[in-house]
């Protein structure tokens, strides 16, 4: 099984992607690399069994409607209250949910920079799909977020990010290949050192791996619909080595 992971940035210089081989006891970095085109992804998603991308891939329903009815000229809701309805216009279900874990609020995808590779993000999901998205996490593509993962699986989720911190991604590298007895970087492990990008692929493909596996927190019955539209943030459920195997 091959499982695609993509850091999705604004432009295709912050863009990686790591492509991992599964098989029964066993997981492979097969190529992790950066600088990727939306053409780049797609011919690298050719036979892959899911893909996890690092990027929102739906705006909150609230502000959607909003804008939708401004745009309309039907003004704002009415009743809106700024102090008590702006969170529901900036954060998606998924990222409340994310924030109960507990763990710090997701960037808003209606209120920060965030929503510019967004904007790329669900574009190229529907061409790595050839239609329709399912934004639940259902079909091929879900959407991760590496930190958060990183919290689940007790493995240091802050100060490895930038260019100036390869000796923090090279302990947290090491910790995570002391947790997960069954994955094999081979010679991508200076490249995932090197490049926060990179490492943060190989995350969102270990993410999309339990996800498949089975050991991603479910979607909550009563958020089915806010998934479907909004999309929704797959989470481990368990140990890494666990989520590497079927």
């Amino acid at each position: 099984m091959l499982v695609l992971g993509i850091d999705l940035a604004s432009r295709p210089a912050g863009t990686a992607a790591c492509l991992l081989e599964c098989e029964p006891g066993a997981a492979a970095v097969r190529d992790v690399t950066l600088g990727l085109t939306d053409d780049d992804i797609v011919r690298l998603a050719v036979g892959v069994a899911k893909i996890g991308i690092d990027i929102p891939l739906g705006w909150p329903r609230r502000f959607v409607e909003a804008l939708s009815a401004h745009t309309a000229g039907d003004g704002w809701p009415p009743g809106y209250d700024h102090d008590v309805d702006k969170r529901a216009m900036c954060y998606r279900r998924t990222d409340r949910a994310v924030s109960e874990a507990p763990y710090s609020w997701p960037l808003s995808v209606s209120a920060d920079r965030i929503a510019i590779p967004a904007m790329r993000g669900v574009h190229l999901a529907r061409r790595l799909v050839g239609g329709p998205v399912d934004l639940s996490g259902q079909g091929l593509v879900v959407e991760v977020y590496p930190a958060v993962a990183l919290h689940r699986w007790g493995l240091r989720d802050r100060g490895y990010k930038g260019a100036a911190n390869p000796i923090v991604r090279r302990r947290t590298l090491g910790d995570l290949l002391a947790t997960a007895s069954v994955l094999d970087v081979g010679p991508a492990r200076d490249r995932l050192v090197h490049s926060d990008h990179c490492f943060d692929a190989l995350i969102a493909a270990l993410v999309a791996t339990a996800h498949v596996n089975g050991h991603c927190d479910p979607v909550p019955d009563d958020a089915t619909v806010d998934a479907q539209h909004e999309g929704w943030i797959a989470v481990p459920n368990a140990e890494l080595d666990r989520c590497l195997r079927a």
